[in-house]
């Protein structure tokens, strides 16, 4: 069975040591509410850690939180 809690508290120790894909799975669950409440604001803090380090799915994905008014404001 998934432990998306467990894989949460995994990535958040990579993502924490700079590893950006970690970086963008976590706000990935952060995003959904998966394994995690959610939280959108997480999850632009990870997707835009993991885009800073050339990560393109963080840059696709954060462009998308903006694009869906996810933060607020579009």
């Amino acid at each position: 069975p998934e432990d998306l809690a467990g894989a949460a508290k995994w990535y958040e120790r990579a993502a924490e040591q700079d590893f950006a894909p970690a970086q963008y799975r976590l706000a990935n669950l952060y995003e959904a509410g998966k394994g995690v409440t959610k939280d959108p604001l997480k999850a632009e803090t990870w997707y835009k850690k993991a885009a800073q380090a050339g990560n393109r799915m963080s840059m696709h994905n954060l462009a998308a939180l903006y694009a869906g008014g996810a933060l607020g404001k579009q």
